[in-house]
């Protein structure tokens, strides 16, 4: 994500829609993978 849009809640407001589309759909639980660590995203 470009520096400029970061901070501003959107990753927490995809993960909700995420979560809240598979409850509907009957998941358990969701297993995030990101690949290599993203040092940016976790400051």
């Amino acid at each position: 994500m470009k520096t400029g849009h970061r901070g501003r809640g959107t990753a927490k407001k995809l993960m909700a829609q995420l979560k809240n589309a598979a409850k509907t759909k009957g998941y358990h639980y969701l297993i995030l993978e990101s690949g290599e660590p993203l040092v940016a995203a976790m400051a």
